[in-house]
């Protein structure tokens, strides 16, 4: 008879797709908190801009100005990281409930 192999199992299976599961809501969440971060730094740098040109300080409203599209550029991006995880979330978890349909998975 053949040697049993655990890495062929349903069981070792669905916990390798826990973990992705689990490891994947962990970078959403990580991005999440950096694009609140950096949105918030544009969000700053664009009320310092406005004061700037409304106090009449042209050289430091072009610093303003150059530092809140740095942080829309650096958010923007993030916006699409955090958009592709959540893609990447909701099938995982649409992975993991079909593991439970067919009665493989425990509950967690």
């Amino acid at each position: 008879m053949g040697q049993y192999d655990a890495t062929n199992s349903p069981e070792y299976a669905l916990g390798k797709l826990h973990t992705a599961t689990a490891h994947a809501i962990a970078a959403q969440l990580i991005a999440q908190r950096d694009y609140d971060q950096a949105q918030a730094e544009a969000d700053n740098w664009e009320r310092q801009y406005q004061l700037a040109l409304k106090e009449g300080y042209q050289d430091l409203a072009r610093q303003a100005q150059f530092n809140k599209e740095r942080h829309e550029a650096i958010a923007n991006g993030l916006r699409s990281l955090v958009k592709q995880q959540a893609t990447q979330v909701d099938t995982l978890k649409q992975s993991l409930t079909g593991f439970k349909k067919l009665g493989t998975a425990p509950d967690y």
